[in-house]
């Protein structure tokens, strides 16, 4: 990896989580000869959106019986 100021880049994808590894992946699978750059402040990934948005059930039914179906659902690891 280059570290200058004056880098070039056929694509610069911006953040390294899911969708932009996945991004440039695609990318380069597709294109090797492509020069991609992933743009991530986060170099452990540690505090980046990914990790931190996933891991959650939400529940968005307002009827009871619904709620009810989904938390169980959710309990019985099924989601």
């Amino acid at each position: 990896m280059q570290n200058s100021d004056s880098a070039f880049f056929d694509v610069v994808v911006m953040g390294g989580g899911v969708m932009g590894s996945s991004v440039a992946y695609h990318l380069l699978r597709q294109s090797p000869g492509l020069s991609v750059a992933v743009i991530e402040p986060d170099p452990a990934y540690e505090f980046a959106s990914t990790p931190r948005a996933s891991g959650g059930c939400r529940v968005q039914f307002t009827c009871p019986e619904n709620i009810a179906d989904r938390v169980e659902t959710a309990e019985e690891g099924i989601l």
